[in-house]
């Protein structure tokens, strides 16, 4: 019978992998190891020249370390690793370590689980931040390589079980930043367009607040949505696709909320005395009288 078929003797999910480094049975979703099954016997297996009574070597293949020790080494490197592509700082990576020493009880883990892990508690310390509280999750599942929706719920639960308070998503910070460093937008960063684009966003964002076009659903996506309508706006030609490719967001999404954007200043327009012709068509061209 294959042991990896077995059950977690702990949460009994199906869901048991070989650790790289020791061979036990570990499982992928709670990170307890299970019982020892791989049991080796140690004759004869040290490593170095014999002589008549003795052989010189290592004793084992995993040299001095413990499996305990080597856990705790290949985590810590799995932390570093991660807020390296973050661009974490040094004392912010210790923080995401100490965060993680705490929810663990010092065990730290390995796996898919504890990628998941350590990339929910650096989203959060940069929540915490208020100059990187405009970073979006899906920024860092494009660094850990998993689902948004896991992502989502271990941030959940480390903001549980650490009992704190994130500040809001700033999404205006977001556009700000999305429309520097987005590459569809390299040739508007040369001229002096840049800066009323994003005057522009940012007064359309705040209405979207307002008008509750935000309102439980993501940010990004909306983020997206003004970016190409400001685009318009301004004869700025890029492309719907690659501007969400770039941002991490799916392409229906970000056309839902720009559909919502311009039904939403067609309804304000035709408000005004001569906004009774206005529709989706030419929004974009009336929206200067409105924006």
């Amino acid at each position: 019978m294959d042991p990896t078929s077995k059950t977690c003797k702990k949460c009994h999910h199906k869901r048991l992998i070989r650790d790289e480094i020791t061979n036990n049975l570990v499982c992928e979703s709670c990170g307890v190891e299970q019982e020892f099954d791989n049991f080796q016997p140690h004759f004869n297996i040290s490593e170095g020249p014999q002589g008549t009574f003795i052989c010189v070597g290592s004793s084992s293949h995993n040299g001095d370390f413990n499996y305990k020790e080597t856990k705790l080494y290949y985590s810590k490197l799995k932390i570093q690793e991660i807020s390296k592509w973050l661009d974490f700082t040094p004392t912010r990576t210790n923080e995401v370590t100490r965060m993680i020493e705490e929810i663990t009880d010092g065990d730290f883990g390995s796996g898919n689980w504890f990628s998941v892990l350590v990339g929910a508690c650096c989203y959060v310390i940069m929540r915490k931040d208020n100059n990187l509280s405009f970073l979006s999750m899906s920024e860092v599942t494009i660094v850990i390589g998993c689902e948004l929706h896991e992502l989502g719920r271990m941030v959940v639960r480390v903001i549980g079980y650490l009992e704190l308070e994130l500040p809001e998503f700033d999404i205006v910070l977001s556009f700000e930043r999305a429309i520097m460093v987005c590459h569809s937008f390299e040739n508007v960063l040369k001229g002096d367009m840049v800066g009323k684009m994003i005057e522009q966003g940012r007064f359309l964002l705040n209405c979207a607040v307002k008008w509750f076009l935000t309102t439980g659903c993501q940010p990004v996506p909306v983020v997206v949505a003004v970016l190409i309508f400001v685009s318009e706006l301004n004869g700025v030609e890029v492309s719907f696709d690659e501007v969400a490719k770039e941002m991490r967001v799916g392409v229906f999404t970000c056309r839902k909320r720009y559909k919502e954007i311009k039904e939403a200043l067609v309804k304000v327009a035709q408000g005004l005395p001569w906004g009774n012709n206005v529709t989706d068509e030419n929004i974009v061209k009336n929206a200067p009288g409105i924006i």
